[in-house]
């Protein structure tokens, strides 16, 4: 008997296959993931039905990673103890009925923050099947510097997207010229370009996973300003790491953020409002950049029991 991980082919190698698999290693589980296609032309290659027919039926357990994987199972969800891991969805509010009537027959939710939970509970799910489960970091990645940062900057961090709040993110680096700005991620190039923005204090380059560790490490602050999150993952990386964070009230800011590691701030708040709170941010580093401001956890194996238990 085994658990079965449901994933989507989009998904791999993106965040929550990496929860899936490393918080399962860190509790030696042997699960059996079945990768769902996505994508048409998917169903062309024999390997995509090698795939399909070699998945163990003699399930103890399964998970569904990602609410649009558990949206496309056909089959019966009580036959075996079935779990989903949501992120977040379209907004806060938005919640597909067909969705809703599927939680109700699963018998764990696992979400990665209170807000979250607060919104399943108002639609009337059962408080009990519903956990909140933040994330885990990978501590032989992750941890503080054994001496004092030699830069100074403010880190961003993820692919541009629009719930990434591009133009605020612009506009608070066109306002502050005497603070540099890294952005580790796929997609600014073209969205700065596309506006005829050269910024003098600005450097941008393509994620990298070897580099996010010690970017996280020497950052001054890591700044996020999204709309809309599941997490960010980021942050836990970056307290982890000793460094403060500067975020907006989305994913599990308020779960985390306290006002001796970081701050949260309005989803709306005004650049004016954004500019100040990042020096009071930046000035936290010089006494916070060699402790784990995580105090040890989030880790993968805390992680692994609450998923799997």
């Amino acid at each position: 008997m085994t658990t079965e991980v449901r994933i989507s082919s989009n998904h791999l190698g993106w965040i929550l296959e990496a929860i899936a698999r490393e918080s399962a290693s860190a509790i030696n589980l042997k699960v059996n993931f079945l990768i769902i296609p996505t994508r048409r032309r998917e169903y062309l290659y024999l390997k995509t039905w090698l795939r399909l027919l070699r998945r163990n039926v003699n399930i103890s357990k399964r998970l569904f990673i990602h609410h649009t994987t558990l949206l496309k199972f056909k089959g019966d969800l009580r036959n075996c103890p079935s779990r989903v891991i949501l992120t977040h969805f379209d907004s806060d509010e938005t919640i597909n009925p067909l969705l809703l009537d599927k939680l109700a027959l699963l018998d764990l939710i696992i979400v990665q923050n209170t807000r979250m939970k607060e919104v399943l509970l108002e639609r009337g799910l059962d408080e009990s099947k519903v956990k909140v489960v933040l994330g885990a970091v990978d501590r032989s990645l992750y941890f503080p510097k054994s001496s004092s940062p030699l830069r100074s900057y403010v880190l961003i961090v993820g692919e541009c997207k629009p719930r990434k709040n591009p133009a605020l993110v612009s506009q608070v680096v066109s306002a502050n010229p005497n603070i540099e700005f890294v952005i580790h991620g796929n997609g600014w190039e073209q969205y700065f370009s596309q506006r005829q923005q050269k910024i003098h204090n600005l450097e941008i380059m393509p994620f990298s996973l070897k580099k996010n560790p010690y970017l996280l490490r020497e950052a001054t602050l890591l700044l996020s300003l999204s709309k809309l999150e599941g997490g960010p993952i980021p942050i836990l990386e970056a307290l982890a790491c000793g460094t403060p964070v500067l975020a907006t009230d989305t994913g599990f800011s308020r779960d985390i953020i306290n006002e001796t590691i970081g701050r949260v701030i309005p989803i709306d708040a005004s650049v004016e409002r954004v500019s100040s709170e990042l020096i009071t941010v930046m000035n936290l580093k010089s006494h916070l950049w060699s402790k784990d401001l995580l105090d040890g956890n989030y880790t993968w194996e805390l992680l692994g029991n609450s998923i799997y238990e």
